[in-house]
């Protein structure tokens, strides 16, 4: 995957300010993702302290999708993870949060490419940081 390194604003890519409500776009590096809608976003803790969000299927205007990226907060760089396991089903309508006690995000529910409800969680270990990221996606198994 390509990786650029020269900063970009995407006129969709902001952040709210949730005292104030107001929005304000956000300079990022690297493969910016492509528009989506009915995905997660969730906020995760890496070694060595800091933290990354990370982007969590949806649908695409042509697709839907099952990819996961990741923001490294630090420097604002999106970047594509390497994905192990067993692939999942592309989904959008879906459910995540992040794992208080364990760095991975918990993903659950969601409807497939005909609408039909999808119900397999799935853990997306998240521990190998942003440095990398090296991300495992593997059926959650308690």
């Amino acid at each position: 995957t390509h990786t650029s390194t020269q900063s970009r604003t995407h006129e969709e890519q902001g952040r709210m300010n949730s005292i104030d409500g107001i929005w304000t776009e956000v300079n990022t590096l690297g493969d910016m993702p492509g528009r989506r809608v009915g995905h997660s976003f969730d906020l995760v803790r890496v070694p060595f302290g800091g933290a990354m969000g990370v982007l969590i299927w949806g649908k695409g205007a042509a697709n839907h999708l099952n990819d996961a990226l990741a923001l490294r907060l630090k420097d604002k760089t999106w970047l594509r993870p390497k994905l192990h396991g067993k692939p999942v089903v592309s989904r959008w309508r879906h459910a995540s949060f992040p794992l208080r006690h364990r760095q991975a995000v918990f993903i659950t529910g969601g409807d497939d490419a005909h609408g039909n409800a999808v119900m397999d969680p799935q853990l997306l270990d998240t521990s190998s940081g942003a440095g990398g990221p090296v991300c495992i996606l593997a059926l959650f198994d308690g």
